[in-house]
């Protein structure tokens, strides 16, 4: 079947959604194609007994970009405060109290006294950082020129671990690693129901914006033809004047069958291992959460403080980032003794496991000397691309949405432009 309209979304995830929302809302005919047979991608959570599974763990930064266009799209994502539980660090086999705010440096013991009114100085003047002076600096540079404490610096490559999802902290721009715990300052929430509300929120904006959705449609071509583009899926070759690849690099490249210039490799993407695990209860509910220090690392009982699990029972996530090229061959076996420490009996309440020996968080790191690839596709109009791999503001979800907002301005700009000049 042949049909015409004025943009072409492929992929259905947040970003893909949230653009399809914003067209629709500016009066542009959109039709999003999602090769799957549901929407949300990596967004999506799954349900199982009463569990809910975000694949690996997931927060919303609530100064962040993400949370801002949501609000404005009226996606609803309400959530808990993870600060508000009890966090440990870990050194070694050393537990410590996870410093968060003035009250928890001068309590910690993970920093001496000398390293905590360093650290109370640099977490003072961090809000307020003029981030622009860092871009030409990695993070571990960073976190280097910053403390003279080696107790202080493992603090802050952890901060930057969790804020960026980052463990190769060489491979980070200073300024974005920054940015992100500037962000953190702001605070984090673990949303309820895990982030499918978010997907199903986003799915219903969109329908009511007049997007036509299509599930199981999986684009096989792309061609251009008297100035404009055709999509051929399976049953129907759609034409428009704008196309919105909101997918991985890979698919853009496949479509264009060409690789654009600054388009980011599999090298580039930011990978992690991840372990959820959901069990009849938490053996030790005086550890619902804990960060390794000499070791990318990372527990969270997310359930304490978002509606994740059925009463009583517990939903956790581990993560290990990876610090090197490809994690290690026995990063599982990491995370099982690491739950093995903080959770002694832990194997004999598993309800279910969701294993991700390397999943993509991010498809691009923002690195020193390199930017990240832009909205519109070089030297080929009315291709664009949105996710997080794309445009200059933000890392992960955040960065996802920005580059929404930013394609629906080009493109509602040159609609108008193309429409005034017709006229």
């Amino acid at each position: 079947m042949k049909r015409e309209t004025d943009v072409i979304v492929v992929g259905a995830g947040a970003a893909g959604l949230a653009v399809a929302t914003m067209l629709g809302r500016s009066g542009l005919r959109v039709e999003v194609l999602e090769r799957s047979g549901s929407p949300g991608g990596r967004a999506a959570a799954k349900q199982s007994g009463g569990f809910t599974f975000n694949r690996g763990a997931h927060a919303l930064y609530n100064g962040g970009a993400a949370a801002r266009v949501l609000a404005e799209l009226d996606v609803d994502c309400p959530g808990g405060d993870p600060l508000a539980e009890p966090q440990l660090a870990l050194q070694g086999d050393q537990r410590h109290r996870l410093p968060t705010g003035v009250l928890g440096l001068l309590r910690t013991s993970v920093l001496g006294w000398k390293a905590k009114w360093e650290a109370m100085k640099l977490f003072a003047r961090l809000p307020r950082l003029d981030t622009r002076a860092l871009d030409s600096i990695d993070a571990q540079q960073w976190i280097e020129t910053s403390s003279t404490h080696p107790e202080l610096r493992a603090l802050l490559a952890a901060t930057v671990r969790i804020s960026t999802y980052c463990g190769e902290l060489t491979r980070l721009r200073a300024s974005a690693a920054v940015q992100q715990i500037q962000l953190g300052f702001k605070g984090v929430r673990y949303v309820h129901g895990g982030w499918q509300p978010i997907v199903d929120g986003l799915h219903q904006r969109a329908h009511e914006a007049g997007a036509h959705v299509s599930m199981r449609a999986a684009v096989r071509g792309l061609s251009e033809a008297r100035g404009r583009w055709a999509v051929e899926t399976d049953n129907d070759i759609i034409t428009g004047d704008h196309v919105v690849v909101a997918s991985s690099p890979s698919v853009l490249e496949a479509l264009l069958g060409r690789r654009p210039a600054g388009l980011p490799t599999r090298a580039d993407a930011l990978n992690a291992v991840c372990l959820d695990l959901a069990l009849e209860r938490l053996p030790n509910p005086d550890v619902p959460f804990a960060l390794g220090l000499d070791r990318p690392l990372y527990f969270s009982a997310h359930c304490r403080v978002a509606k994740l699990a059925p009463s009583g029972a517990a939903l956790i996530h581990l993560i290990r980032y990876h610090d090197g090229p490809a994690a290690p061959a026995d990063a599982r076996e990491e995370l099982e003794e690491l739950m093995d420490d903080l959770q002694p009996g832990w194997r004999d309440l598993v309800v279910e496991r969701q294993f991700l020996p390397s999943i993509t968080v991010a498809h691009d790191v923002p690195a020193v000397g390199r930017k990240r690839f832009d909205v519109s596709v070089p030297d080929t109009p009315g291709i664009y691309a949105v996710g997080d791999w794309v445009g200059a503001h933000g890392m992960l979800a955040d960065a996802a949405l920005a580059s929404a907002t930013e394609a629906s301005r080009r493109i509602v700009a040159a609609t108008m432009q193309a429409r005034g000049q017709a006229a």
